[in-house]
């Protein structure tokens, strides 16, 4: 067996609080990954780096004081190395957030694309790809239902903190 991490936010910025209260997540705002070489990727809208595609970051990009934990969850070492390989590309070839996706969930419109995704949307992905869980929509889960679909598999908490300046993921 092996394992898949990834990282669940509650941003504390205003961009952040309206997507909770949008999403009805009491917690989670934003969704990571952390690849096997315990990287940071991720796709955020706005941020101080202005990143409005997935890419490879770091924790300090994110507000002093933002919480977060770090899920693992058990696949096996091909599904592993699969999962990881998604995200590479997602970050390598700065795949673009999906920000049509984004309106289209609130408005629980249907718009499934390969070339765009927001943050929980691009991290379900291949889980549904490549762990054959074919009924989840991808572009119908925000971030506290992502979490909530990854512990239900059977994902465990490995780490809580908050974000600081100069530390580095």
């Amino acid at each position: 067996m092996s394992t898949v991490k990834f990282i669940g936010f509650r941003g504390v910025g205003l961009l952040s609080k309206a997507i909770r209260f949008v999403t009805r997540s009491p917690f989670y705002s934003h969704i990571g990954y952390i690849d096997h070489n315990d990287k940071l990727i991720e796709c955020w809208p706005t941020t101080g780096n202005k990143m409005q595609a997935w890419g490879y970051s770091k924790l300090d990009h994110h507000h002093d004081g933002t919480p977060y934990e770090i899920w693992e969850l058990q696949v096996d070492q091909v599904q592993a190395k699969y999962i990881d390989w998604f995200f590479y590309r997602l970050a390598v070839h700065r795949i673009k957030y999906d920000w049509l996706g984004c309106i289209g969930f609130v408005f629980k419109l249907v718009r499934e694309r390969n070339d765009r995704f927001f943050c929980s949307e691009g991290c379900v992905a291949p889980l549904v790809q490549y762990l054959g869980w074919h009924t989840i929509t991808p572009a119908h889960v925000a971030p506290g239902n992502f979490i909530n679909i990854i512990q239900a598999a059977g994902a465990k908490i490995i780490e809580k903190g908050e974000a600081k300046h100069g530390t580095v993921s």
